[in-house]
Formats: structure tokens, C-alpha cells, sequence
């Protein structure tokens, strides 16, 4: 009641005159003095405030309410003093030192630049929303696993088949009863496809798509509509949606494109939509990877059936996503589908035998194990926690020593009567200050990093700032802060005044020194690791570079998909022999072979049979092909026209199970009858990836005398660059639309896989360093400090006859022995982390010279650069001045 009292007071006084209001204030008491018997007298001290006479005529003692009014306001009227008071005295502090505030703020700012835009760029990886795509957390990932049988009986527990893409026929059984735990389904299957548009063809990838597919991920066209339910209903006009940066940069951004006519392969359909900018359909592109290269192009499913080189109804190739109904979690969903596994594996006996679906997280596959993308994550994520650690280790040692140098004025503020709460309060306002300049600094550059990232690496993601890492780095960063500043300041308030104006600059004791000297080291140790890793990753690096194949250095690749444009299989042998033929026709071209790598499921015939079958990597390859590919046959012989398709091949790993001469059963499809060939060579073992330490087992069959839809062609020239252009004419000759991917010397094909290697050893290089610089100026403000501290005995030294070198020798030894230190405890915390990198990177060893001399040997010169200026501050100190100063 007393608050709307003073409410309607204020109100009053704003829009009534005084002669008024104090009229209405006699009629008040009046009115009181009749309805409670008191006396009131409106000219009397305590009746003037009307709070005053309501509580009195409510029967509050006015005496008390009057004193605990005055001392509120008392107290109001010193904190807003004191705040301005600590605000004045905050700003000159800093403005007085304006290189500590500039070197706190900048250490702070990298740390929490760094840290925050690493962190997010990660989070929105695996975390973040995905354009296009609404609520991702909502959506969950379905695999399907089951047991495979063959010739009628069970494989066993090898014959398991891994968790991976549902059929055509899956997804049927799974939609066919309505699950209450999903709110719907969206499925796609990916394909290349030619798509001309105003007769301007160009290859692009697309996918047939469910019914509901746009509903279940909430995609919001940018022109147009998207598909709908109703286009995927028999005798419903052809229909598709095109994605944003096909529109834009192939097809000229047309205005009015929705309603014209798009050529698929050879089929008609109508463009009614464009999908939103970055949307890739389910899966978004690799990182760097240009959103033109994902799908572009979405279909109905209904057409899948009958397309050209489209897999068979029972074939695994649909990508699944659920959309989990609100409330309900994966666990949930997991124990809901195992009805629908059932279903599965009563209609389908043979191929789904005992199926069971597997529920992921929309960021990670089936087969992800939690501990690796635990390890490298954590291997990852180290590199900015890093950096964060080492500023901050950085600006504790800056508060530390500044908090020590302040001793003799703390001490002159307790003499003249400030309190122990009022010095610890004007340190806590400086110290956040501090952190709220490097907050808004590192704020302002993380969301630099990210745009620039964003602009340079076209992702299909949505990069933001997340603002729980934000506010880690920001509430550690303050807390470091805060903490050097106050602990020190503590101490000092704690000793006698006396004591305190006695030890003047000198105070910190040796318990600061041993803390300050750790800190260093932990930085320097900090930037040594992180140089390590990053001599390391280079390492493994060049390991790679310099495994490439000696094959790959003479050939060039081009792949092909005549599914796009319906060729028949005369038509298609029939290019494949005009293409060798015109290419056979260069003096550079040494053999042109062709591949389609499938791998194959096989059983040894004879002998130790069983009805066990094996996968082995390798696929169809021609009679050139040892030639073309320059293997290096180990045994036996190549094929030749007159040996048939029934001749293979095998790698050195797969002669460990079956040699010359024998005979394999090869099961090339679920459909087709399994086939028996002969071995009649083995070749050397080939690494396809630069990350593959032994390659897998590999058997090569000979091509069928009908050439397949896909392939790849490799042609043996001398002059692999130059190949590749008269490639790309003979290629334009033959059929301007054949739709080719990528002809290029096979060196660059297996080079581009390093991309993501090439990134990790920036990363860290870069992260090394920033934290190398970090250290360097932490070492240089700790020298520095100790030079100060030490100007007594310095000036003392040189008046007794100590030289300039002597002076300089004091100080470089002190910064050195600190260096020496941080090393040794770096390159021992180093080496368990080669030995766990060991394991995922080629080339990587517990104890590489190369990846550690260098970073030592830069830690070395860069602590003892950042040591000679305080020293050669140290060497020209005027002794009198220092004696009568100190």
C-alpha cells in the first residue's frame, strides 16, 4: 500500500500545480483527523511527506519509518556516489596504463575468437540447423541391418549386413501402418541426370523423393511451390523442383522459370518450384564443397520405377529421415520400430531375414563409433581450448604482476581510511571492465571469422555463434581475470599498513614468483604441443603425398553414367569401342581400359568349400586393364580377348586366401545367378586412398562382353595434362551430352583426398602459432616485471662494476631457464598424444625429429627475442637514480 501511495504522489506531482496539490492535502488531514481522531497538522515536519501520514493514520510508528527512510536514501545517495566515485578511479587506472589494457584486451580477444568460432563452426557441423531443413534435432536417421542368406541357408554372424539405406521395398512395409512416434517420413535416392532447360544441358545430381518429403523437413520454397503428395499420384502431370543454385548459376536465374519445361534425360517434366538457397536435399555437402555439386534437382518416386540404371525395388539406396512426433526421443522411436522390422522380415524371409532398424542422430551415421568421434573431436576441439587457456594464462600472469606493482598504492589507500571492501571492489570494477572490452572485441571477431568462413567455404550449413560457448569463454576469461587481480590485492590488504608502504613495488613474495614462473611455462608447454600436432599432421601429410602410387603418375580418369541419357547395351558398347579407338589413336597413349568397381560377394569352389561367402573390394575391368593402370603383376599372367569373362585377377591380400588356378563363385547382384571364375594372376596391392594404411582384399573380374550404364575409363598416356584436354574434345566429339565427371590425371584425383589433412595441419599450425605469440608475450611481461622488481640489486650490480653483457646474461638466464622447462614438459606431454594420433594418421610416430625440432627450436628463439628488451631495458639502468628511486 505504501508503494501505490508513493506511485500516485508521483504521479500527482507531475500534472498537478503545487497551490493544489497542497489544498488537497489539507482536505486529507482534514479528513483523517475525522475519521481517525489524530491530530494532524499539514505545516508540521513529519505530516508534509503523505507516505508519512498514511502510515501514521494506519497506525505505523512514524519515528521508525522516518529513520529506515532516511538511511535507505543515505545508503542510495553513498552507492551511487561510490559507483561514480569507483567509475572515475577505474578510468583513470586504465588510462594510466594503457599497454596493459591494450596487451589484457588483445590476449583475451584471440582467446575468445578463437575458442568461440571453432566451437561454433563445429557445433553447427553436427548440431546446427541445416537451411531448408526446419528443427533438425526433430529429425532422426533409419538405417536398416539384417541377415544374409545365401543358397537357401543362413551366413552366420559374418553374413550379418551392416547397418545401412533402405529399399524401395522397406519403406513400403515401414509406411505401411502408421506409427503414432512419427509424424511422417522422408526418403530419397540419389542419381546424376542430364537436365536441359532452354536446350542448355548440364549434368546435375538429383533424387526421386516420398510423397510427404518437403512436409516432413519443412522446406520453404524460394519460388514456386515444392512437390507435393498429389504429384506423386498415377496420371498426375510430370513435375519437379529444381534447387536454388542450379537456377541461379546454370539456368541465369530466369524469372519465369516456375511452369517451363524442364528435359530430364529424355523425359518432360514441369519446373513448379525452387527450393530455398544451400539446400541440398537431406544430406548437406562435404565442407568447401560448393552447394552446386549436391542435389539440385528433386523428382517424384513414383518415376524411380522403370528410369534408366535406377536400382531394382529391393536394392538398398534410400537415404530415410523420421520425423520424431514432440515429446518423444530416439530411445522411443527404437522400441516403436521393432514392429515394423518384424513386418519386414515375415514379408521379405530371404533378403531381411531377422531385419532390424537402427535410429542415429541426424549428424552421425549408423556405423560412427561414439569413442572415435569422441577422440576426434576432442582432438579437434584441444586446439582452441588451448589457445583460450594459454590467454588466459597469459592475462593471470599480467594481473598478477600489475596487482604486485600495486601494492605500495593499495597500502597508501588503506592508510588514508578506504576500506578492505572498497579496494577489492575498485580491483573487481577494473578486472571486469577488462573482460567486457575483450568480450565485445572477441564478440565482434568471431562473428568476422564465421561470415568470412561462410563466404569462403560455401556450406549447405548455418554458421552462427553459439552462445553457450560464448559464454563459457566470456564468464572463464572474466574469471581469470578477476581472480589474478583480487588474489594479490588480497593478500596485500591483509599486512599492515606499515608493511605495505615498506615493501613498496617489491611485494608478491616468493609464492607469486613461483606462480607467475608456472604460468609461463604452462604457456610455453601449451604452444609447443600445439606445434607438435601440428608437425605431425604435416608429417602424416607428406606421408601420404609420398605413397601416391607410382601408377597414378601416367594415367588419366574419367568417369561416365549413360543412364542419364537411356543408352541401350549395343549403344553403349558401341561408344566405349569409338572412344578407345580415337584415343588408341595418340602416339602418347600406351592402353585405354575401362572399370566398374562393384566388389564382389564369393566362395572358393573346391577343395575347402563352404557356404561361407566373403566380400572382396576390386569390380569388372577389360582386357587392357594391368596395362593401362601399370600394375605390377606378381604371378601368373594378364587377361586377354581370348580368355572369355570367366578370368580374374587378385591382389597380393587376396592371394592369401586363394592362389593361381583356383576357382571362385562370385555373386554379382541380388538378382543374377552367381557366376565361377578362374584365377590366372595376381597383382600388387594398390592404395585408392592416400588414408589407407593396407589396402583391402581385391578381386578383378573381366568385363562382360556388354559394357555396363557406369564406368570408369583410365588411359596410360606420357602426358597425363595434356591427355586430359584432347579427352575432353574427342568426348564432345563423339556426343556432346555424355554426361562425364571430372577428366583429370589420376595424381590429382588421389591428391584431392588430402583436402581435409591439408585443413587439420592449418588448423593447427595456425592455432600453434597464435599460441606461440601468446607465450612470447606472456614470457616478455613476466621478464619485464622481474627486471622492475629487480632494479635495486640491478642498479646495485652495476655500481660495484657489473658490465653490460653481465646485466644482460642476469635477465636472458632467468626468461631461459623458464623456456628450457616449458620444452621439456612439452615434448613429454607430446608424445601420448603421437601415440593416440598414431592410430589415426599415416606417418605419425611417438618421437618424429622433423615434427619436433623445428617447433622446439622456434619456442627456443622466440622466448629468448621476447627476453632481450627487458634485458637491454635492464643493462641501461642508471644505478643513482635506481638506489635513490627504490
Amino acid at each position: 500500500m505504501l508503494l501505490v501511495a508513493r506511485v500516485i504522489v508521483y504521479l500527482s506531482s507531475i500534472v498537478v500545480p503545487r497551490a493544489l496539490r497542497a489544498r488537497w492535502r489539507e482536505e486529507w488531514l482534514a479528513e483523517l483527523e475525522t475519521d481517525t481522531g489524530c491530530r494532524f497538522s499539514a505545516r508540521a515536519p513529519e505530516n508534509r511527506h503523505p507516505v508519512s501520514v498514511l502510515a501514521r493514520a494506519l497506525g505505523a510508528p512514524i519515528d521508525a519509518l522516518h529513520l529506515r527512510a532516511e538511511v535507505v536514501r543515505a545508503s542510495a545517495r553513498s552507492a551511487r556516489a561510490g559507483a561514480a566515485s569507483d567509475l572515475r578511479q577505474t578510468w583513470r587506472a586504465l588510462l594510466r596504463s594503457p599497454r596493459h589494457v591494450l596487451t589484457v584486451v588483445l590476449c583475451l580477444t584471440i582467446g575468445i575468437t578463437v575458442s568461440v568460432a571453432v566451437f561454433s563452426i563445429v557445433n553447427s557441423l553436427l548440431y546446427g540447423e541445416i537451411p531448408g531443413i526446419e528443427n533438425r534435432r526433430g529429425l532422426v536417421r533409419l538405417f536398416v541391418s539384417h541377415e544374409r542368406v545365401y543358397g537357401g541357408e543362413s551366413i552366420g554372424r559374418e553374413g550379418i549386413v551392416a547397418a545401412g539405406p533402405l529399399a524401395r521395398t522397406d519403406l513400403d512395409v515401414l509406411t505401411a501402418v502408421p506409427d503414432p512416434t512419427f509424424t511422417g517420413w522422408a526418403a530419397e535416392g540419389d542419381m546424376r541426370f542430364i537436365a536441359s532447360f532452354r536446350d542448355r544441358p548440364t549434368g546435375v545430381t538429383g533424387v526421386f523423393v516420398s510423397p510427404h518429403y518437403f512436409t516432413v523437413l519443412g522446406t520453404v520454397p524460394a519460388l514456386g511451390r515444392l512437390l507435393a503428395a498429389h504429384d506423386h499420384d498415377a496420371g498426375a502431370p510430370p513435375a519437379a523442383v529444381i534447387g536454388y543454385h542450379l537456377w541461379r548459376d546454370r539456368f541465369s536465374a530466369a524469372p519465369d522459370v516456375v511452369g517451363q519445361p524442364l528435359l530430364v534425360g529424355t523425359r518432360s517434366y514441369t519446373i513448379v518450384g525452387v527450393a530455398p538457397p544451400r539446400f541440398t536435399g537431406m544430406q548437406p555437402t562435404d565442407f568447401a564443397v560448393n552447394p552446386i555439386e549436391g542435389t539440385q534437382l528433386w523428382l517424384p518416386m513414383r518415376d524411380a520405377a522403370g528410369w534408366p540404371g535406377t536400382p531394382t525395388a529391393t536394392d538398398a539406396w534410400l537415404g530415410v529421415r523420421g520425423r520424431l512426433a514432440p515429446g518423444l526421443t530416439q530411445p522411443d522411436a527404437k522400441a516403436s520400430l521393432q514392429a515394423a522390422a518384424a513386418r519386414l522380415s515375415a514379408a521379405y524371409p530371404n533378403e531381411r531375414k531377422n531385419a532390424s532398424f537402427v535410429v542415429s542422430s541426424y549428424g552421425f551415421g549408423p556405423n560412427d563409433s561414439p569413442t572415435d568421434v569422441l577422440i576426434i573431436i576432442s582432438l579437434f576441439l584441444s586446439l582452441p581450448l588451448s589457445v583460450l587457456a594459454i590467454g588466459c594464462a597469459n592475462v593471470a600472469n599480467l594481473q598478477l604482476a600489475r596487482a604486485t606493482e600495486r601494492a605500495r598504492e593499495l597500502a597508501v589507500r588503506l592508510a588514508i581510511g578506504a576500506s578492505r571492501g572498497q579496494i577489492l571492489r575498485l580491483l573487481c570494477l577494473e578486472a571486469l571492465c577488462l573482460s567486457l572490452l575483450a568480450t565485445t572485441v572477441g564478440w565482434i571477431g568471431s562473428a568476422a571469422i564465421l561470415n568470412a568462413a561462410d563466404q569462403l567455404f560455401p556450406l549447405t550449413m548455418t554458421l552462427v555463434i553459439d552462445r553457450k560457448i560464448l559464454f563459457f569463454a566470456v564468464a572463464l576469461a572474466a574469471g581469470v581475470t578477476l581472480l589474478a587481480g583480487l588474489a594479490p590485492a588480497w593478500l596485500v590488504t591483509r599486512r599492515s599498513m606499515a608493511a605495505g608502504l615498506q615493501q613498496s613495488g617489491r611485494a608478491g613474495g616468493l609464492a607469486h614468483a613461483r606462480l607467475r614462473n608456472t604460468l609461463v611455462v604452462v604457456q610455453i608447454s601449451a604452444s609447443l604441443v600445439l606445434l607438435i600436432m601440428a608437425g605431425l599432421l604435416t608429417q602424416s601429410l607428406r606421408a601420404m603425398q609420398a605413397a601416391l602410387p607410382p601408377a597414378y603418375l601416367e594415367q588419366v580418369v574419367a568417369r561416365f553414367d549413360l543412364n542419364m541419357l537411356s543408352y541401350t547395351a549395343a549403344e553403349r558398347t558401341r561408344l566405349f569401342d569409338e572412344l578407345r579407338g580415337r584415343l588408341s589413336a595418340d602416339p602418347q597413349v600406351v592402353a585405354v581400359a575401362a572399370e566398374q568397381l562393384t566388389g564382389f560377394r564369393y566362395r572358393r569352389v573346391g577343395g575347402e568349400a563352404t557356404n561361407e561367402p566373403r566380400y572382396s573390394d576390386g569390380g569388372f575391368v577389360t582386357t587392357a586393364w594391368g596395362q593401362a593402370t601399370n600394375r605390377r603383376l606378381v604371378a601368373g599372367r594378364w587377361m586377354r580377348p581370348e580368355d572369355g569373362q570367366d578370368v580374374a585377377l587378385v591382389s597380393e591380400r587376396f592371394a592369401e586366401q586363394a592362389g593361381l588356378g583356383e576357382s571362385l563363385a562370385i555373386e554379382t547382384s541380388a538378382e543374377a545367378p552367381s557366376r565361377v571364375v578362374r584365377i590366372i594372376g595376381i597383382v600388387a596391392n594398390l592404395r585408392r586412398r592416400p588414408d589407407i594404411v593396407n589396402p583391402d582384399p581385391a578381386l578383378y573380374v573381366a568385363m562382360p562382353a556388354t559394357m555396363p550404364a557406369w564406368y570408369t575409363v583410365r588411359v596410360r598416356t606420357a602426358d597425363p595434362a595434356a591427355m586430359a584436354d584432347g579427352f575432353r574434345q574427342i568426348i564432345r566429339g563423339i556426343d556432346a551430352r555424355l554426361p562425364w565427371e571430372r577428366v583429370e590425371p589420376a595424381e590429382a584425383e588421389y591428391l584431392r583426398e588430402l583436402g581435409p589433412f591439408r585443413y587439420m595441419a592449418l588448423s593447427a599450425g595456425s592455432m600453434g602459432g597464435i599460441a606461440t605469440v601468446l607465450a612470447a608475450a606472456g614470457l616478455f611481461a613476466v621478464t619485464a616485471y622481474v627486471v622492475s622488481l629487480r632494479t635495486r640489486e640491478i642498479g646495485i650490480r652495476v655500481a660495484v662494476g657489473a658490465d653490460r653483457r653481465a646485466v644482460i646474461g642476469l635477465v636472458v638466464r632467468h626468461s631461459f631457464r623458464l623456456a628450457i622447462i616449458g620444452v621439456v614438459v612439452g615434448v613429454a606431454l607430446s608424445i601420448p598424444l603421437a601415440v593416440l594420433m598414431q592410430s589415426f594418421f599415416i606417418g605419425a610416430a611417438p618421437v618424429d625429429a622433423l615434427a619436433t625440432l623445428p617447433p622446439v627450436a622456434l619456442i627456443l628463439l622466440v622466448s629468448l627475442g621476447a627476453a632481450v628488451l627487458p634485458a637491454r631495458r635492464a643493462a641501461s639502468i642508471d644505478p643513482v637514480r635506481a638506489l635513490r628511486e627504490s
